[in-house]
Formats: structure tokens, C-alpha cells, sequence
């Protein structure tokens, strides 16, 4: 009976064992050949050369292949269908908290890659691990918009990376951290070398592809890698050249569209999703390139650190950073002569070019000099940016709510003639009143007013100076009612603040905490300040001094300990609380850190005020200017006290002292009032131009006009070739260039305050106003010319009446008089320049 039950347990397990071993052997390995799965529904287009893959292909050893877990749904991307920036692999795909795959593949490498899309994973929290090991997913920490980590992007990662298979079965499996697992599909490819003539041509191509510099069309490449590998599907070498060609090539192809608004029709993103996306395409290049053998790496090091460059201008951030620094530092190690990678890392590089050997002319003054070596600079790099990369339609590539930014150092050269920049900005303007994100001189979305302000704000009031048949004034009268009669109310003390800080054309945006008032919608106002000064309509000012009445008021408030005269950063209109709810004076709280006070102390509010004193003469509007000023007079011995608490007076005075927008809008009232008690505060802190007024030395213009020079002189392809954000243009020495030529200086945003503007005038052409009130305009003028010169003088601060214009030469000799009548803001007057020699115009209204 042992016996038998023993033969009888042998026979089990031998049966046991035997279909064991046949179930093994029925487990398929398959070819060593290349797969690609396009995941998503099963109705679902293919892609080329693909397997369609949905939840439901579990894991079969007949097939060799299939979900170990599942996904749970499958999904399409239909909005994205009409759109450029998706094909048949990555417009649908799986979902699930977890998936994972397996197939039985031949041992050795192999190129693994998946496509799985970021939903609000901006971090990435996804976890993947490749036969029962866990493997690092190094992707781009994507920087989150205004409505933070928790909205849905439209992007996709790639992970690229070789592998080794060593049982005959390959697995991965991806867990979801914040957001659900959405794979749009994956690949397996076997590693090759180069072993055919076809091989090696194609070889060929990608590595000088893939130089720094190449002049290879990705595009091109692609296109033929497509061909050839639809010609020899089973071909590894080429199925996984062509789809790290394809990959390389959506990146560039993206990366051109830089910020042209086609670009963002086309796409259905804007220009931060669409290079977050290149930046993710060319992760799949860069991050798991183990011993550098990506062909194309030195172009990708280039695409990748550049954008990380301009992402860190544009927005800061830590990892753009990093970016940057790790792949342009690779490239200048292989191109250490290389000039733009050199100012990329932050070398100094001078440029030859045309100014730097202008004529010499011994009778010209130093400050004359200096001013003409800056125009024939800041002049070039305007032609530069109207002539070579202007479009048709006068967009300027960063997308044109930062491109109508770019003018904002374009002014001087506006207001003195020069037809470059006439026309850049006229056709910008144009194209920004015909934008789809624009309705009668407003943005069209009520969006935070710091980006909806900059359409028309900065594109439009400064062409009065140049509008003849007032096209722009009729666009710029929009603003007034849309202030009186939608963006504005009066509360129910009867003061008029603005209801938001978002709003549009068609509605205002008053859900908590947006519903406040604040210093950045002056910006939405500045068409208005500019209508009223050009029109002098009493509707228009008693607009303005509504607006500025109510903002004193909260100015002289003491509420929640801020210092009277102290300009709050926001204003609940409906019941006047600072900041709403909240327990600070400073911090508004508000979305963005830039409505806090630090960051512009008030001082768009104080010039609000102050210009509307310039066309009232309401006196009660000056009183917040005062109460500072003799608050930083008591307090200016102890700034070098550590002892001030956040918010304290002292605390205020510190900040405000740093900011160049407060000392511009306490020169114009030191201008304008003649009061020099605090002259010795304002040659300390103001511009060289209002140190120039108040002392007649012209060192501080000199030393002025040197510091910029020392900027502009250099690096110029930072300004102009390798410029991505038109935005992030810095170009110094731009505003004291507009104080001398002008009398005004202010920068972008303000209230006009200009005494004369110019026409018909050259690069030869320079000018100093050293007088500028109602009643006076002085004015130095030295021509770099040979001939005798006739230009235009645009008058604008002069009251209306009879003036003696007299000529005179340095030593203040009359070389000829005439006399003048102003009748109208704006008055043109010719004058005749003699070149080579320091001329005085001197306007004095007759006594």
C-alpha cells in the first residue's frame, strides 16, 4: 500500500512538473524586433508601424504580452484633435492609479520609452520601476500659473532610457503620486550598432545633426527617417533613430514658434505650455543619456540650457536655473571661443560695430557726446528689432503682451522723430487693437490688470505725439468709459475706487480676494491720464480727481497702524479696508506677491494724484508726497538701524528710499514746486536728471550717460538675436535719454509730464531741456552735422500766450529773437541748428 501510494505521489508530481515545463514553453518569447503601443480605445487611429493597445489586453503567454495591472479607463483628447501639437500616439490614451505591462523579449538592451501625459503633476510623483527595480524619473519641475498646482495642463512627458532585459521578459510599472497614471503609449526597441551602409549614412546625419550650430533641418530628417523606417519596419537601428529623430524634431519645431500668436491659435497653448513642453520633449534626450551617446545631445544641451536661461528671466525659478547653468557650462567647455554661449555665462563680450567710432567734433560738450554715442546705440537695436525680426503684422515674437513691453524703452526715440521707431510701434499698436484678446481698448478677459493693462497701455497713449488724424486718441477714449461706467463705482461714502484688480472690456472679475482696488490699475488708467492731458476735457479730469480724492483719503487713514500719508496697497472699494480682512497695512494678499506694498510703495498711486494736480491745481492731492517726505527727513539718521519692525514708519522709510518709481513721481513735485527743502535727501536718492536740475552740474548727466554706455556697449545679442521674452529687454540709460530730450524722465506707466517732443530730427541731433514750467523751456542743442539743420519742436507744457524765442550760444550771447504765440497743447515751432556748436533755445513767455 506505501508502495503504491509512493508510485502514485511519483506519477502526480511528474505530471505536476511536466505541465509546468509545458506551460513555460508555451509562453511566447518574442522577436527581437522592435514594438510600439499605441495606447487608447480600440477604435482609435494607429500609429504608424504600432499595435493598438486598450485595458482590456491582459497579459496572455500565447501573445507574450499584456497588463499585469490594468488600466481602468481609456480616454481621447478630442479639444487637442484640431491642434498641432498632437499625432495618433499622444492624442488618447490609458488611465488608471497604477499600470503595468509585460512581454516576453529576447535577453539584451533595449531602448525603453513612454509617453504619459502631466495632468497637475507639475512635480511629478509618479513612481517607475523596470523589472522589479525602482528607476528615478529625472522630468522638468513645471513652474504653476495664476491658478497654481491644481489646474489640468495639456502637456505630455517622455521618458527615454536603455535597458537590459535578462530572463527573457521585460516589465515596468508606473504608479501614480498626485495624479492618475495617463500613458499614451510606450516603445521597445533593440539596442543596434550602425552595421549597414543605410546605417551609417543615417548615422552621418544625426550626429551632424546634432552639433551645436548644425544647420541640418530636423524637420527634414524626420521626414526622411519616417520613410525609411516605414520601408524597413523590423529595421531596429532605424525605428529608434526616427523616433528619437521625431521626438528631437517636435522640440525645435515647437521651440520656433517662440511667442507668435499664430503659434498659440495653432497650438491651443500659450507660449509657457508650449515651451514647458520642449523642455519635456527634451528631457527624453538628455536625462537618461547614459555615457553621452545621444547623437544629438550638444544641440539639446543648447535648446534645453537657453530655455532655461530664459524661463529663469522670464519667471524665475529655481530649476530653470540649474537648467541653465548645467547644459550651457557642457557647451562652453567644447566651445570655449564661442561668444554667445561665453555672454550666456555671463561674460562680458564687446561687439565691433559703427558707434564705436562716431566722428569726432572738438566744440561739442561731454554730455552731447555721450547722448549721441547712446542714440546710434539704442537707434541700432531698434532698427534691428523693426527691420529683422518685426512681422508682417507687427508682432515681435514674445508674445504680444510682453512685445508691447519692448517699447517701453522705444519712447525717447519716439518722441524725437526717429522713423524706425515710429513704425515698429505704430504697426504693433495696430496689430494689438485688431488682437483677438483685445475689444475696444481693453483686454477682452477680465485677467489679473498687471498683463491686461499692457495691451493698450503700453502700445497706444504715447502715438498721441505722433497722431495727426487722431486714430489712436479715438481708441484711447474707450478707457473713459469703460473707468466711469464699468471698472469704477462710487462706495457709499461716495468715493470712487476701481471694484477689482481683474477686469476686461466686458466685466469685472469682484470675486474675494481680486475685489480690491490697487496701485497696478493705474496702468488700466494711463490711457485716460493721457486723453485728459491732450484734451484738457473737464469730464476727463474730474474723472481722474475723483479717483485720486478717494486714494487720499485711505492715504491719510492710519487704520491697522500704517503711517499716515502712506499709500496702501489695496482698497476693499465697497468699504474702503485696507487689504480686506486682513491684519496688515503692507500685504495685500492678493494671488501675486506684486501688489504688496514693497513693490511699488504706493508710487503709481502718488503719481496718479500728483498729475491730476498738474491740470487742477487741487493742492489737497500733494499733501501724501509732503507727509513722506518729512517723514523720510525724520527718520533718514536711523535707516542704518536694524531696530525697525515690518510695518513700523522706519520700516517704510527703508523701503521707500530704494525705489526709483517713488523718487520719480517726488521730482516731478520738486520740479514743479520749486520747494528745495529736501534738495539735499533728493541729490542723494533721485535720478542724475533731477540731480542735474536742482544743482546745474553736469556730472551727474555725464556719469549718467557712462553707466548706460557701459551696459549698452556690450552684449548685444542678449538685447536683440538671442532675445525669447521681449519683455525681459533691459536697456539702460533709456529714461535719462527721455529727461534730457525731453524733460521728463519718468519710466513706463506713469502720467505724461513731457515739456517738448521733437520731429524731423537725425542720430547727429542731441538736446538737454535744463528749464520746463508753464511759463519757460530751456533747451541746449548741439548739431554733429555739417549743414544747417531745420527741425520740429512740439511744445506741451506752455500755457497758451506770446513768448520771446531767442537763440543763444554758450557764453548766453542773443544770436537771434523772434517771437512766438502758443496757441494749443502740442504746438509745433521750426527751428533753425547750426551744427558744430552749443546753441541755448530759450522760450520766456512774455511779461
Amino acid at each position: 500500500m506505501k508502495n503504491y501510494l509512493r508510485f502514485f505521489l511519483l506519477v502526480i508530481t511528474q505530471v505536476f512538473f511536466l505541465q509546468a515545463s509545458v506551460a513555460i514553453c508555451q509562453e511566447k518569447v518574442l522577436q527581437k524586433t522592435p514594438y510600439i503601443f499605441d495606447t487608447g480605445p480600440i477604435s482609435s487611429k494607429q500609429f504608424n508601424n504600432s499595435v493598438i493597445l486598450s485595458e482590456r489586453d491582459l497579459f496572455n503567454s500565447e501573445k507574450g504580452f499584456g497588463w499585469v495591472i490594468a488600466p481602468l479607463y481609456s480616454f481621447e483628447r478630442i479639444q487637442m484633435a484640431t491642434t498641432t501639437l498632437r499625432n495618433d500616439l499622444t492624442i488618447d490614451g490609458l488611465t488608471g492609479k497604477a499600470v503595468e505591462f509585460k512581454i516576453n523579449i529576447p535577453n539584451g538592451k533595449w531602448w525603453f520609452t513612454f509617453w504619459m501625459e502631466t495632468g497637475n503633476d507639475y512635480i511629478n510623483s509618479a513612481k517607475l520601476v523596470m523589472n522589479e527595480r525602482e528607476t528615478p524619473i529625472n522630468w522638468f519641475r513645471i513652474k504653476a500659473g495664476e491658478e497654481g498646482e491644481d489646474q489640468q495642463t495639456k502637456l505630455y512627458r517622455v521618458y527615454n532610457s536603455l535597458t537590459v532585459v535578462d530572463k527573457n521578459n521585460f516589465s515596468f510599472n508606473i504608479t501614480a503620486g498626485k495624479d492618475s497614471v495617463r500613458l499614451l503609449g510606450f516603445s521597445l526597441v533593440p539596442y543596434e550598432e550602425p552595421n549597414t551602409d543605410l546605417h551609417l549614412r543615417i548615422q552621418k546625419f544625426m550626429l551632424e545633426a546634432g552639433k551645436y550650430k548644425s544647420k541640418i533641418s530636423l524637420f527634414d530628417l524626420e521626414k526622411y527617417l519616417f520613410e525609411q523606417s516605414s520601408l524597413n519596419p523590423s529595421d531596429s537601428y532605424i525605428t529608434h533613430a526616427y523616433l528619437q529623430t521625431s521626438l528631437f524634431a517636435e522640440a525645435d519645431r515647437i521651440l520656433q514658434m517662440m511667442g507668435w500668436e499664430w503659434a498659440s491659435q495653432l497650438t491651443g497653448l500659450g507660449i509657457f505650455d508650449r515651451l514647458h513642453q520642449v523642455i519635456s520633449l527634451l528631457d527624453a534626450q538628455l536625462e537618461h543619456d547614459y555615457d553621452k551617446i545621444n547623437p544629438y545631445r550638444e544641440r539639446a544641451l543648447w535648446m534645453r540650457g537657453k530655455l532655461g536661461y530664459d524661463l529663469n528671466r522670464e519667471r524665475g525659478g529655481k530649476h530653470e536655473k540649474e537648467y541653465a547653468e548645467q547644459d550651457l557650462s557642457e557647451l562652453v567647455e567644447l566651445y570655449p571661443d564661442d561668444e554667445n554661449l561665453a555672454m550666456l555665462n555671463g561674460a562680458t563680450i564687446d561687439l565691433p560695430d559703427y558707434c564705436d567710432n562716431l566722428p569726432s567734433e572738438p566744440g561739442a560738450p561731454q554730455w552731447a557726446i555721450l547722448q549721441r554715442e547712446l542714440i546710434c546705440r539704442l537707434s541700432s537695436e531698434i532698427k534691428w528689432w523693426v527691420t529683422e525680426r518685426q512681422a508682417p503684422n507687427g508682432e515681435l515674437g514674445g508674445k504680444i503682451g510682453d512685445d508691447v513691453e519692448l517699447l517701453r524703452w522705444w519712447s525717447p526715440f519716439l518722441l524725437s522723430g526717429n522713423k524706425f521707431a515710429m513704425t515698429g510701434w505704430k504697426k504693433l499698436a495696430d496689430e494689438v487693437w485688431r488682437s483677438p484678446k483685445v475689444y475696444k481698448g481693453y483686454s477682452k478677459y477680465p485677467i489679473d490688470v498687471e498683463h491686461a493693462a499692457e495691451f493698450i497701455s503700453d502700445s497706444t497713449p504715447e502715438l498721441l505725439f505722433v497722431d495727426d488724424d487722431s486714430t489712436y486718441y479715438k481708441r484711447l477714449l474707450y478707457t473713459a468709459d469703460y473707468f466711469e461706467n464699468l471698472w469704477s463705482a462710487k462706495n457709499k461714502f461716495g468715493r470712487r475706487f476701481l471694484k477689482s484688480a481683474w477686469f476686461g472690456a466686458t466685466e469685472v472679475d469682484e470675486r474675494p480676494p481680486r475685489n480690491r482696488d490697487v496701485d497696478y490699475n493705474t496702468r488700466a488708467v494711463k490711457p485716460l491720464r493721457y486723453i485728459a492731458w491732450y484734451s484738457r476735457n473737464p469730464g476727463f479730469v474730474n474723472l481722474l480727481n475723483e479717483w485720486s480724492e478717494a486714494w487720499l483719503n485711505v492715504s491719510l487713514s492710519t487704520a491697522k497702524g500704517k503711517p499716515k500719508g502712506v499709500v496702501p496697497p489695496s482698497v476693499r472699494w465697497y468699504d474702503e479696508a485696507i487689504n480686506g480682512d486682513s491684519d496688515s497695512w503692507y500685504k495685500a494678499d492678493m494671488l501675486w506677491d506684486y501688489f504688496d506694498w514693497q513693490h511699488s510703495v504706493g508710487s503709481m498711486i502718488l503719481d496718479q494724484m500728483f498729475f491730476t494736480y498738474t491740470l487742477n491745481n487741487n493742492a489737497k492731492l500733494l499733501q501724501p508726497i509732503i507727509l513722506l517726505m518729512e517723514m523720510i527727513s525724520k527718520n533718514i539718521n536711523l535707516i542704518n538701524s536694524s531696530d525697525e519692525k515690518q510695518g513700523s514708519e522706519l520700516w517704510a522709510v527703508k523701503m521707500m528710499i530704494n525705489k526709483k518709481s517713488f523718487w520719480e513721481v517726488v521730482s516731478k513735485w520738486r520740479l514743479d514746486s520749486k520747494n528745495k527743502t529736501y534738495d539735499s535727501i533728493l541729490l542723494q536718492y533721485g535720478n542724475e536728471y533731477t540731480k542735474f536740475r536742482i544743482s546745474k552740474n553736469y556730472k551727474f548727466l555725464v556719469d549718467g550717460l557712462t553707466e548706460a554706455l557701459e551696459e549698452v556697449r556690450y552684449n548685444t545679442p542678449l538685447r536683440t538675436t538671442l532675445v525669447l521674452h521681449t519683455d525681459r529687454v533691459r536697456t539702460e540709460g533709456a529714461d535719462l535719454l527721455k529727461a534730457m530730450i525731453t524733460g521728463d524722465g519718468t519710466p513706463e506707466g506713469s502720467s505724461p509730464y513731457y515739456a517738448v517732443s521733437w520731429e524731423n530730427t537725425d542720430n547727429n541731433f542731441t538736446a538737454l531741456v535744463t528749464e520746463s514750467n508753464k511759463e519757460r523751456l530751456t533747451i541746449e542743442t548741439f548739431l554733429f552735422d555739417k549743414k544747417e539743420t531745420n527741425i520740429i519742436a512740439r511744445i506741451w507744457q506752455l500755457k497758451n500766450g506770446e513768448y520771446h524765442l531767442s537763440y543763444k550760444n554758450k557764453k548766453g550771447k542773443v544770436l537771434a529773437k523772434e517771437k512766438i504765440n502758443i496757441t494749443k497743447v502740442g504746438q509745433r515751432i521750426k527751428l533753425s541748428l547750426v551744427p558744430g556748436q552749443l546753441l541755448i533755445i530759450d522760450l520766456e513767455k512774455k511779461k
